[in-house]
C-alpha cells in the first residue's frame, strides 16, 4: 500500500513539475507586450501628441506602416540609458524628421528621411545620433524646421 502511495505521489509529482516547465516555457515564447502609450510633449510651445515606445519590438517596428502623419503627432523612442542611437526607415511609407534628445534637449535631428521601398534589409540607410541620447523623437518631414526647434531646444513633459 505505501508504494502505490509513493507511486502516486511520484505521479502527481511530475504532472506539476512538468506543467510548470510547460507553462514557463510559453511564457517565455510570448513576445514582449506592447508597452507603447500616448502622452503629450512641448517643444517651442508647440504641443505634440506622441505615442511612447520603450519595448525592442515596439521600438524596432516604430512608424513602419503608417500612411499619414498629423502635424501634432509623433513617437517618442524612450530609452533606459544613454547611447548611440541608430535608426533606418523599414516598412516606412512617409518621410519623416528624426530628432536626437539627450535630457530633454535636443542635440541633433535629421530632417525629411526618405522612406525605401523595396530595398533590402541589409542596404537600408543607417541614421545615426553623433552623441549618447536617451530619446528619440520622429514627427512628420519638416516639422521641426516649420516649428523652429534647434539644438539646445527644450522638451517639455
Amino acid at each position: 500500500m505505501k508504494c502505490r502511495q509513493c507511486n502516486i505521489i511520484g505521479i502527481l509529482t511530475f504532472l506539476v513539475l512538468a506543467g510548470l516547465v510547460y507553462f514557463s516555457y510559453q511564457d517565455q515564447q510570448q513576445p514582449q507586450e506592447s508597452v507603447q502609450t500616448q502622452s503629450q510633449i512641448i517643444i517651442n510651445n508647440k504641443t505634440l501628441n506622441v505615442d511612447i515606445v520603450t519595448t525592442p519590438q515596439d521600438q524596432a517596428r516604430g512608424l513602419g506602416g503608417k500612411t499619414d502623419l498629423a502635424d501634432d503627432y509623433g513617437m517618442l523612442f524612450v530609452f533606459s540609458d544613454e547611447r548611440i542611437r541608430q535608426f533606418w526607415m523599414k516598412d516606412m511609407l512617409v518621410p519623416i524628421d528624426i530628432i536626437w534628445i539627450q535630457n530633454n534637449r535636443i542635440v541633433g535631428y535629421v530632417d525629411s528621411v526618405q522612406p525605401e521601398p523595396g530595398v533590402s534589409l541589409s542596404q537600408l540607410k543607417i541614421y545615426s545620433s553623433e552623441i549618447p541620447v536617451d530619446k528619440v523623437l520622429e514627427v512628420r518631414a519638416g516639422l521641426r524646421l516649420e516649428s523652429g526647434w534647434e539644438v539646445g531646444s527644450i522638451v517639455e513633459f
